[in-house]
């Protein structure tokens, strides 16, 4: 048996003799070289080729098997899109029934307009827009040289007046004391006019059955007359004594209407230090000095800080759901990983309908059209915030708000 070398020598049986390399490039050695001697049949070769035929086969195998393997990795990543399809419709469900959403609503506070309470030129301006301001705190001045005048001429008649109630007062007591003897007087006045007026009565009846004189009765007549007289000045003298009395009562009443005046220009004066009512940040300040002012006309915006809040609209569909005092989570837009916690502190009781018009005491309004798809009314809620972060609190920031329900 002959061997094929990896090297390409051949080697034979010794019994059949040593075969002879033949040179490089001689066909015919070579083929006299690879042919066994002693005509013996040539050894097969190890490395074989592949059957041409079968390759294609093999090819179509392994096109199948890929076929089967993506439709099976097909229909299981189809069954696990499904399966968390349906997994993510339910935690919606849920959610949406524990705790309702929704993204319209937006941050809001208690706002007081701030304004000038009297007429006049702004003189000083003491804060600035956007500052944090304390309650009391002073933010502007209007001039105040006419409204100091108006004081000092208020004092300056109630001092007057006082000055002459005092004087008044003086004589009082006695204008009192002369009161009392001229009531007296007139008291004597009125019975010697009475006694007079018997005693002429009483003369008449005698002159007339010739018992007195004429004289006596003149006297009578006389006597009468002259008590009329004299309860004339008694009257006319108590009259003067309590018109001094009442002259001393009309005193303290001026005294106390300058009084009020003074009060009231005193009280115009500190109006033109307008404060802060309450503890807030500026917004919307528009003013410069020298501008004049009018009373009521609002000239810029204290937010109050305290009463940070946001308003949601809900659907009419979740308000069953709601109670006040629900936990809330309040996500602003400015900084939604931030969440605010709050609870429900409002639920709103009414909106103002589109349909419903017309003037007070006329027919309503009804329009000829018919509305197919009924749409959800919203009513605002009012969230409070607890220690909201002042960086994320804007009037009118949106904000996205989630109510935990309770159960």
């Amino acid at each position: 048996m002959s061997e094929l070398t990896p090297g390409g020598d051949t080697r034979g049986d010794i019994t059949a003799g040593v075969a002879v390399q033949p040179a490089a490039g001689s066909e015919p050695a070579a083929a006299e070289a690879a042919a066994p001697v002693g005509g013996s049949e040539p050894a097969p070769s190890r490395k074989q080729a592949p059957d041409a035929s079968g390759q294609p086969l093999a090819d179509a195998r392994r096109e199948r098997r890929r076929e089967r393997l993506l439709g099976a990795l097909g229909k299981l990543l189809f069954l696990l899109m499904l399966a968390v399809t349906v997994a993510l419709g339910y935690r919606l469900l849920t959610t949406l029934l524990d705790a309702p959403r929704t993204t319209d609503a937006e941050i809001d506070a208690e706002v007081v307009r701030i304004a000038a309470a009297v007429p006049g030129r702004l003189d000083k301006l003491l804060v600035a827009d956007g500052e944090q301001v304390s309650a009391g705190q002073v933010l502007f001045r209007i001039a105040d040289a006419s409204y100091r005048q108006e004081l000092a001429l208020a004092e300056a008649e109630l001092a007057a007046v006082q000055a002459q109630l005092a004087d008044t007062e003086r004589l009082l007591e006695s204008e009192r004391a002369n009161a009392t003897a001229a009531q007296d007087e007139v008291s004597r006045a009125r019975a010697n006019l009475d006694l007079a007026n018997r005693t002429l009565e009483r003369t008449q009846a005698m002159a007339a059955d010739g018992y007195a004189s004429q004289q006596t009765l003149d006297e009578a007549r006389t006597a009468v007359g002259d008590a009329e007289v004299s309860l004339r000045q008694a009257l006319e003298g108590a009259r003067a004594a309590e018109n001094e009395i009442q002259t001393a009562r009309a005193l303290k009443a001026e005294v106390r209407a300058n009084k009020a005046l003074v009060a009231i220009a005193r009280r115009e004066l500190e109006k033109t230090t307008v404060r802060a009512p309450i503890a807030g940040r500026v917004a919307g300040l528009r003013l410069a000095v020298g501008e004049f002012l009018q009373p009521g006309e609002p000239l810029f915006t204290l937010i109050d800080t305290a009463s940070w809040h946001a308003r949601a609209l809900f659907r009419e569909t979740d308000l069953k759901h709601l109670r006040v005092g629900d936990p809330a989570r309040v996500y602003v837009m400015i900084d939604q990983s931030a969440p605010i916690t709050g609870q429900v502190a409002e639920i709103g009781w009414g909106v103002v309908s589109d349909d419903a018009l017309g003037a007070f005491g006329d027919l309503p309004y009804v329009a000829r059209t018919l509305n197919w798809v009924r749409v959800a009314a919203r009513f605002p809620v009012r969230i409070a915030l607890a220690d909201p972060p002042a960086r994320l609190m804007r009037v009118g920031a949106s904000a996205v708000v989630q109510v935990d329900v309770r159960r």
